[in-house]
């Protein structure tokens, strides 16, 4: 019986999180990353962990991910989601272990240089 309560604890501890990796246009520099870090992650709560940014690109995870929200604070700040069929691409969702999902992902061949 013990053991049962146990693993049915264990069970609804466990969440499926998702991490959506969204292209942004207009990031040129580290004041763009910091104006999308305040926008996105500061101002709708996600944890450092669970929000990254760089150049040119957001990545957020969690369970139930609310683009509406995600693009009205993007917007907000200035910038756009990126809607050309490459960047567009780029939008993968992955697992909570970080394999991709291969049924939302796309891939794109390299930029030569």
């Amino acid at each position: 019986m013990k053991s049962l309560i146990l693993l049915v604890f264990l069970a609804s501890s466990f969440t499926f999180a998702e991490t959506r990796t969204i292209p942004i246009t207009g990031m040129t520099c580290g004041g763009c990353v910091a104006n999308i870090k305040k926008a996105v992650c500061k101002d709708l709560k996600f944890s450092r962990e669970n929000c990254k940014v760089k150049i040119g690109e957001l990545s957020v995870t969690a369970d139930q991910i609310d683009m509406a929200a995600i693009t009205a604070a993007i917007q907000e700040a200035g910038y756009e989601i990126a809607t050309s069929s490459a960047a567009a691409a780029h939008d993968t969702t992955h697992a909570a272990d970080g394999a991709p999902d291969k049924t939302k992902t796309s891939t794109v061949p390299a930029q030569k240089k």
